[in-house]
C-alpha cells in the first residue's frame, strides 16, 4: 500500500489492473462511559418537567412507573430483534432521535 493511500485511512482496491481507494470506514462512536447514566437522568427530569400535551416523553411519565416499564420494554424488544437480524444501525437511529 502506497504512502498516501495509508495516510488517507482507505485500503486500496485492484479493478482490471487499476488501483482505487475504497471509502475509508466511518469514525467508531465513543464507548459509552458511566456518565450515559448521569446524562440520561439529566434528559428524563427534563421531559418530566415538560407539558404532557406537547411532549410524548412528559405524557408517558405521567402514566406511572408501570407505563414507562411497559415501553422501555417495548423498546428493547425491538432493539433485540434488530441486533438478532444483524442491523446494529437500527439502534443507533433510534438512539439519536428527538423525542419531545
Amino acid at each position: 500500500m502506497s504512502k498516501a493511500a495509508k495516510a488517507g485511512g482507505g485500503k486500496v482496491k485492484v479493478d482490471g489492473g487499476r488501483k482505487k481507494k475504497a471509502a475509508a470506514a466511518p469514525a467508531a462512536e465513543a464507548p459509552a462511559g458511566p456518565l450515559i447514566l448521569d446524562r440520561l437522568w439529566t434528559t428524563v427530569m427534563a421531559r418530566r418537567a415538560a407539558d404532557p400535551a406537547v411532549s410524548h416523553s412528559a405524557r408517558l411519565l405521567s402514566r406511572g412507573t408501570a407505563k414507562v416499564a411497559q415501553k422501555f420494554g417495548e423498546e428493547a424488544v425491538e432493539c433485540l430483534i434488530e441486533a438478532v437480524a444483524k442491523n446494529p444501525n437500527a439502534c443507533r437511529r433510534a438512539r439519536t432521535c428527538s423525542i419531545t
